[in-house]
């Protein structure tokens, strides 16, 4: 018996079968991937996304990145993960850290860099100082104006200590990205966590890495898609670390 995980054969009776138990259980997201997978020729994933959890328990899934269940699935499991984290934080604060936009064509590049970015930046003296280790999740989000651009970023919940001096870590993330990225706090809360488990689902949210079918033009999605195989999209260093 053929797996439907397994590179199955392509069979439009089966296919239409599965599309229809889809349309059954109001999987319409898994049936539009498919779709999009089968137009970029990716035809072994487009039968998996498709087969995805359509089990008669329901249990199974194809976990393929680009699958919108098995991604959901991913992001809760991360989020559980950061706020077990959290909680055992000292002082958790919330940070955003950008690398400098890219063009379409230069997401490779910018998760490159973002990556590089973080390890030079954990690195420094004055992050040692102020920072004991977090958690966060990695974001190539896509913005179409005022030009089509990759705006790569990373939402961190980082342990920090009492006298954690923001100013001089967004000095440090500078200088580990060339002066190209910035640290950001939310302006109108600050950086202190008030409620790790919200934190934690933010930062770890798929809606970047795994978009809903249709909020991409098809080569955007091809180069998302390619950029972000094999890639760890969740963070943790120091005591983020464990979980």
């Amino acid at each position: 018996m053929t797996s439907p995980f397994l590179s199955p054969p392509r069979n439009n009776s089966t296919d239409q079968l599965r599309r229809g138990l889809n349309q059954l259980l109001g999987d319409d997201d898994q049936e539009a991937r498919s779709e999009e997978l089968e137009k970029l020729g990716e035809q072994t994933k487009a039968s998996r996304v498709l087969a995805c959890g359509t089990d008669p328990q329901g249990r199974r899934r194809c976990k393929q990145r680009v699958c919108p269940s098995c991604a959901a699935h991913a992001a809760r499991r991360n989020a559980a993960r950061a706020a077990r984290s959290s909680y055992r934080f000292t002082r958790p604060c919330f940070v955003t850290l950008t690398a400098g936009p890219r063009t379409v064509f230069g997401l490779r590049d910018a998760l490159d860099s973002m990556r590089a970015g973080l390890f030079a930046w954990r690195r420094l003296s004055t992050v040692k100082r102020y920072v004991k280790g977090g958690v966060g999740g990695l974001e190539p989000k896509y913005s179409a104006a005022p030009v089509p651009r990759w705006l790569v970023h990373a939402h961190l919940i980082v342990d920090a200590t009492a006298d954690a001096d923001f100013g001089a870590l967004e000095k440090a993330w500078s200088a580990a990205t060339a002066g190209k990225g910035r640290l950001l706090v939310p302006p109108k809360l600050g950086a202190d966590v008030r409620d790790p488990l919200a934190a934690a689902s933010y930062i770890t949210k798929h809606v970047d890495w795994c978009p809903r079918p249709g909020a991409l033009p098809e080569n955007t999605l091809r180069a998302l898609f390619q950029h972000t195989r094999g890639r760890r999209m969740y963070l943790s260093w120091g005591t983020g670390r464990g979980y």
